[in-house]
C-alpha cells in the first residue's frame, strides 16, 4: 500500500467571507456595541431606500413601553385626551376602546377615576364620527347603569343636546334605541325633562315616531313623549308640531298594548292641562276622538279605557254631536 503525503493543514475556504454581502464589514462581529456608531449608522441604512436615513438609536437604548393593556386605563387616558381636545384620540378615538367588555366593577372604577367622563363622551357625541359617536352612547348607557342615581340627576344640558342630535342623524337601529333608553332613564327627574325639551327633543321624537316601522322603537319613543308632556315646557312644544296629535292618536290599537297605553296618557296630559279651543277642533279633526271612541270598545287595558273615557266626558258638549264621529261609534260615547 502506498504511503500518501498528508500536508499538516488544510487551507478551508473563508465562508463568512464568501456569505457576506457587498459593503459589510468582515470585522463587524469584534465591534462593541456603543462604539464605532458611524458603522453602526452605515449598517442600518444599507436597507433603506435611497435619500432616506434612519434615525439613530443606540443598541443600548431601552424598547419603547408597550401600550398598556388594563382596559380601564385605556379608556381612562382616551378620556383625558377626549377632555383636552385631542385631535388623535378624543374626538375620533377607535372603536376597540369602546368594545371592550367591562364588568360592572369595572365600570365603576371607571367612573371614579374619571370626574368628567360624561363630559368627555358628550364631546365625543357631538363632534366625532357616526362610528365613534354610536360607541359612546353604548359606553354612555353602561355606565348610567351602575352609576349611583346622583349622576343622573345631575345630567348636562349639553348631554342631551348630544342624544338630540343622535336621534337625529338616525346612525343606526341599535344607537338609537339606546339613546331612547337613556332618555327613559333620565327623564323620571323634572330637571331632566325640562333639559331634553330645551334641547329639541320633543319635536325630534314626534318625526322619528312618524317614520319609524320597528314596533320597539315606537313603543319607546311613545314612553319618552309621556314623559316630556308630564311637563308644560314638553307639552307646549308638543302641540307646537302640526302632525303631534295626529302621529300619537294613530299609533293607538296599531302597535301594541304598551303603545296603545302611552299614547293614551299622552292625549289625557294634553287635555287635562292644555286644552284649548283649537286644540279640541284640532282633536276633532284628525280623528283623535273617534279612536277614542274606538278603545272603548275594544279589549284594552281597563286603565287605558278608563283615561279614553275620562277624554271624551271632559269635552262631551263640543264632540259628541259632531258629524266627524262615525255612526258606529257614537254609540260608545260616553254619558256626560
Amino acid at each position: 500500500m502506498e504511503e500518501v503525503n498528508v500536508p499538516p493543514f488544510f487551507s478551508l475556504p473563508n465562508l463568512s467571507r464568501n456569505n457576506e454581502r457587498s459593503g459589510d464589514d468582515p470585522n463587524w462581529h469584534n465591534l462593541r456595541p456603543g462604539k464605532h456608531r458611524e458603522m453602526d449608522i452605515l449598517r442600518e441604512e444599507q436597507h433603506l431606500p435611497r435619500n432616506q436615513t434612519r434615525p439613530f438609536r443606540s443598541r443600548s437604548d431601552p424598547k419603547p413601553h408597550p401600550p398598556p393593556s388594563d382596559p380601564i386605563v385605556v379608556l381612562s387616558l382616551t378620556l383625558l385626551m377626549a377632555s383636552k381636545g385631542s385631535q388623535h384620540l378624543g374626538l375620533r378615538p377607535k372603536p376597540t376602546f369602546f368594545s371592550l367588555q367591562l364588568s360592572e366593577s369595572g365600570l365603576k372604577s371607571l367612573i371614579a377615576r374619571n370626574d368628567g367622563i360624561f363630559e368627555c363622551l358628550t364631546k365625543i357625541m357631538q363632534r366625532g364620527n357616526y362610528e365613534s359617536r354610536a360607541y359612546s352612547v353604548l359606553l354612555v348607557k353602561s355606565l348610567s347603569d351602575v352609576a349611583d342615581p346622583i349622576h343622573l340627576t345631575r345630567m348636562k344640558p349639553e348631554i342631551f343636546l348630544g342624544l338630540v342630535q343622535i336621534l337625529r342623524d338616525q346612525i343606526s337601529s341599535k344607537t338609537s334605541k339606546t339613546t331612547l333608553q337613556l332618555l327613559i332613564n333620565a327623564c323620571p327627574w323634572g330637571r331632566n325633562r325640562v333639559k331634553a325639551v330645551e334641547a329639541g327633543a320633543v319635536p325630534v321624537l314626534i318625526d322619528v315616531l312618524l317614520e319609524s316601522s320597528d314596533k320597539r322603537e315606537r313603543e319607546m319613543i311613545l314612553m319618552v313623549l309621556d314623559q316630556m308632556c308630564d311637563c308644560a315646557e314638553g307639552r307646549s312644544e308638543f302641540l307646537k308640531h302640526k302632525a303631534g296629535l295626529a302621529v300619537v292618536s294613530k299609533k293607538i290599537l296599531r302597535v301594541s298594548r304598551v303603545a296603545s297605553e302611552r299614547a293614551v296618557r299622552i292625549l289625557h296630559s294634553i287635555c287635562k292641562f292644555s286644552s284649548s279651543a283649537s286644540v279640541i277642533n284640532e282633536m276633532l279633526d284628525v280623528g283623535v276622538v273617534a279612536k277614542l271612541c274606538l278603545v272603548l270598545q275594544v279589549d284594552c287595558a281597563s286603565k287605558t279605557k278608563e283615561r279614553a273615557r275620562e277624554i271624551l266626558k271632559s269635552h262631551a258638549r263640543v264632540w259628541r254631536n259632531s258629524s266627524c264621529i262615525p255612526i258606529s261609534l257614537i254609540s260608545s260615547f260616553p254619558s256626560s
